[in-house]
């Protein structure tokens, strides 16, 4: 079971309840005179991880994932907690360190098809929608202005290959089972315009898990060799005035989220194994 990194010497722990709705996190905050470190998550394992510094606008969202055990009380959620907990953390930031204006991240998330699959949810949602999970549900964008050029030129490239790209073409490069009949596949394929259209007509027809699994053996190099975009390589940021954080933060000031002090326990220190 992963458990928290070791406090530094140098670090000024204080851990906190944190209730909403219905659901309870601990909050452990790691305060040095170079940074802070922001841990939400159950009694021995976090699924967010921020970090701010002094006087630098930019703070970092160095981990979130699912885990059941990331809840004092409560069901975690998959999709839905995570916005909460990104919420939460971003709520904490703005009420305490005012000068963060901004998260930045590497989107390294994936998406459980079912117990021995995964996908790459950018790359995934990128195909299903144009853009990935974190640009839609939490107004997402890349770090530098290039980057956003080179999504939307990747974009306007990949977009134009579906009306030149052949059937039997696509299906070279995907070479694996099909989630329908192939006959079906077909009249999807000669019925879609774009990617996107395709994709979710597959969805439709099918479910998403099955979805997931079959392009989960694919999608990935696809995209990067068709539309030459490699979302791994982009640096996304998160503004903290965007809607989701403004909701969250105004249910905690309002009174139907609360925070409660907890007593800072000791912890036996052990070597954990670099975080990912």
């Amino acid at each position: 079971m992963p458990r928290y990194p070791n406090k530094k010497q140098s670090q000024i722990e204080s851990q906190y309840e944190i209730t909403a709705d219905s659901i309870t996190y601990l909050l452990t905050v790691r305060e040095s005179p170079t940074s802070t470190m922001i841990y939400f998550g159950g009694q021995h394992t976090w699924c967010l991880e921020l970090q701010v510094f002094p006087d630098n606008p930019i703070g970092f969202l160095s981990k979130i994932e699912y885990n059941e055990l990331c809840t004092l009380k409560g069901a975690f959620n998959r999709g839905s907690g995570t916005l909460q907990l990104v919420g939460l953390g971003m709520s904490y930031i703005r009420e305490r360190y005012p000068h963060v204006t901004h998260l930045e991240f590497d989107d390294a998330s994936f998406r459980e098809c079912d117990t021995d699959v995964t996908i790459d949810l950018p790359f995934f949602y990128y195909a299903l929608y144009g853009q990935s999970w974190y640009m839609i549900k939490m107004d997402a964008r890349p770090a530098k202005e290039s980057d956003s050029r080179r999504i939307m030129d990747a974009t306007t490239a990949f977009n134009a290959k579906k009306a030149t790209m052949t059937w039997e073409q696509f299906d070279a490069f995907v070479n694996t089972a099909y989630p329908l009949s192939e006959s079906a596949m077909r009249l999807h394929w000669d019925g879609s315009t774009t990617w996107q259209e395709f994709f979710q007509a597959l969805r439709d027809a099918t479910d998403i898990q099955r979805l997931c699994v079959w392009m989960a053996q694919w999608i990935t190099p696809f995209i990067k060799r068709v539309a030459g975009l490699d979302f791994n390589s982009i640096r996304f940021t998160i503004s903290l005035e965007n809607t989701h954080a403004h909701q969250v933060f105004s249910m905690m000031r309002g009174g139907a989220g609360h925070r409660k002090r907890v007593r800072t326990q000791r912890r036996t220190r052990r070597r954990f194994p670099p975080i990912d």
